[in-house]
């Protein structure tokens, strides 16, 4: 072989192996390790833009703020990058109104991070950006705060350091509060968005924006919620109630106004309040909702049940001539009614004087023609014994016996509300029912919730309804409540022009350990329908151990009246052609 042809064949061979050895490293990189170069060349150009989160608002029924947020300040500090602590903290405690040990406290470690003061507006940036901000540094959070100070307290509650710790704050927490996330987007060695590339949300998405295909999820940021509260109602009722509970010198009282058709509660109101900016040196049984938590013995409101019973099951009319004595010994129990009788009064009543005159006989005897089974029945389908199943935490069903532990006495007794504890609001949504021709409606506090940009999330399932009674006996019971307030214990609930019918109660407060009563302890109450003859609304009140008055008709009653009147103001109620006086 000649030297030239040799020479060709090793510049061939030589060619050979290089493209050889290229293709061989290009077969590594782009299929052994493809996956690695990816990810590196991904992690390169993806960019992360942080989204800004905020926890929602809370809102009344026309949109008026009843809790939100704003911004606030929060210091951190990395002990780990801090030399000499001691001289620090003495350094740094003036600045945060702290003082040196307890700043030291909080940075005598290694850690990389700890908070030296959270949330708060009197923070001077300027002195902190001395320090080198990998020693300490400021951070923007947000703050809760209740434009309306003490309004609607117990069903709002409060929220803690990072979450809700009561009221709809608890309740809707996860729905509030907004959540760190980021976009991922793909850009040039710049930061320059590359135009062809897509945008990823991490985070769990809770709002919406537009954009050029529609609708998207956008936003990591808390939604709203708005109730069926009317501010402005609410102000007014707490107000009056206030005013109540100085005048007859109560511990406590309760109103609710419900609207009997939707269920929507318009106002709810427990005394005493309290602010929910500062909430952290108040007592739980001042924290809590007791229009939901606290259970009594209604005593003669319950009558309202009974009687709705005993016309529904045909028992008797309103016109039944019953002989109904002044006493009556069940089980070597007197029952006898809460006045006695005077001399020439008679002993033959219609059915319908039961509730208009409040006569506990009459009621007994209309649960022993019922009988245990049957009362108890209507008892449960009125929803006592039951929650309700309304959006906020902590409610109670109620004490109500199985029918296996109902003896005459005990049946006899609950047929005027005693042995038997109901919540304020089981109490004012089964007079309702009776309002709304006999339908059961399932009490509501949240109308619908938003995103952040108002945008409708979802409605409140449809309200739960069923019939308790037929439309027939449910005006039989409301003429009757309109003759206690036109001629028998209610005539101070009325309101001059209007029809208002209702049902006053005057209950023994029972011992904690549930044998016996305690004396001189009441709880006065009233419960009622506006107008009576085409309900719109419930309402109920209640007065805690009132001591100038322990009547429901002279302590309760009269409040009754007055939210009343703020109900006829605010919506427009038409005088009552019948009532106009």
């Amino acid at each position: 072989m000649s030297t030239y042809r040799l020479r060709f064949f090793v510049l061939i061979g030589g060619i050979l192996f290089v493209f050889f050895g290229i293709f061989a490293r290009l077969i590594f990189l782009m299929v052994v390790q493809h996956d690695f170069y990816l990810d590196r060349s991904e992690k390169q150009i993806k960019k992360l833009i942080k989204i800004d989160t905020s926890r929602g608002k809370i809102l009344d029924r026309n949109n008026h703020p009843l809790a939100m947020s704003r911004p606030v300040l929060s210091v951190y500090a990395s002990p780990s990058r801090i030399q000499n602590k001691l001289a620090f903290a003495n350094d740094v405690a003036p600045i945060l109104n702290m003082t040196s040990d307890q700043v030291l406290s909080k940075i005598n470690n290694q850690s990389s991070f700890v908070w030296l003061k959270r949330k708060v507006d009197d923070i001077d940036k300027a002195k902190i950006s001395l320090y080198s901000p990998t020693q300490i540094n400021v951070l923007q959070e947000e703050k809760r705060v209740y434009p309306n100070n003490l309004l609607l307290a117990d069903v709002l509650g409060f929220v803690g350091m990072d979450k809700g710790l009561g009221g709809l704050e608890y309740q809707f927490d996860r729905f509030l509060t907004g959540e760190q996330g980021y976009y991922i987007i793909k850009g040039d060695p710049k930061g320059v968005r590359i135009i062809s590339s897509t945008k990823t949300l991490i985070g769990r998405a809770k709002g919406f924006a537009q954009s050029g295909s529609g609708v998207e999820a956008s936003s990591l940021r808390g939604g709203n919620i708005i109730t069926t509260i009317d501010y402005r109602v609410q102000f007014l009722v707490e107000t009056l109630l206030a005013k109540t509970i100085e005048r007859v010198s109560a511990n406590a009282g309760q109103v609710i106004v419900m609207d009997v058709d939707s269920g929507d509660l318009v106002a709810m109101a427990n005394f005493p309040y309290f602010d929910p900016n500062h909430y952290e040196n108040q007592s739980h049984s001042i924290l809590k909702n007791s229009c939901i938590v606290d259970v009594f013995e209604p005593g003669s409101i319950f009558k309202l049940v009974t009687y709705a019973a005993a016309l529904e099951e045909k028992i008797v009319t309103p016109g039944t001539i019953l002989e109904i004595p002044e006493t009556m010994v069940i089980q070597r129990r007197r029952i006898k009614e809460a006045h006695s009788r005077d001399p020439d009064a008679p002993t033959f009543y219609a059915a319908r004087d039961i509730l208009i005159k409040s006569m506990n006989v009459g009621t007994t005897i209309l649960a022993n023609k019922m009988g245990k089974s049957a009362f108890l029945s209507y008892i449960q389908s009125f929803g006592f014994g039951q929650l309700t199943s309304i959006h906020l935490p902590g409610e109670t069903k109620g004490l109500v016996r199985s029918l296996d532990n109902i003896s005459p006495i005990d049946n006899a007794v609950m047929s005027f509300g005693q042995g038997i504890s109901v919540t304020a609001l089981q109490m004012v949504t089964a007079v309702a029912t009776i309002g709304n021709g006999g339908m059961y409606v399932r009490p509501k506090i949240i109308r619908r919730q938003t995103d952040h940009h108002s945008l409708r999330i979802s409605n409140v399932s449809s309200s739960r309804q069923y019939r308790v009674i037929s439309s027939r006996t449910a005006k039989e019971v409301r003429d009757a409540m309109a003759e206690v307030v036109l001629n028998g214990t209610g005539r101070y609930a009325a309101v001059s022009g209007y029809g208002i019918g209702g049902k006053t109660g005057t209950a023994q407060k029972p011992l904690m350990n549930g044998k016996g009563y305690k004396e001189d302890a009441y709880i006065a109450s009233f419960v009622g329908l506006l107008p009576i003859q085409k309900p719109k609304y419930a309402i109920f009140v209640a007065i805690d151990e009132p001591q100038t008055t322990i009547w429901g008709s002279t302590a309760a009653a009269p409040l009754f009246s007055e939210v009343a009147k703020v109900m006829i103001d605010f919506y427009d109620i038409q005088p009552s052609d019948n009532y106009l006086k």
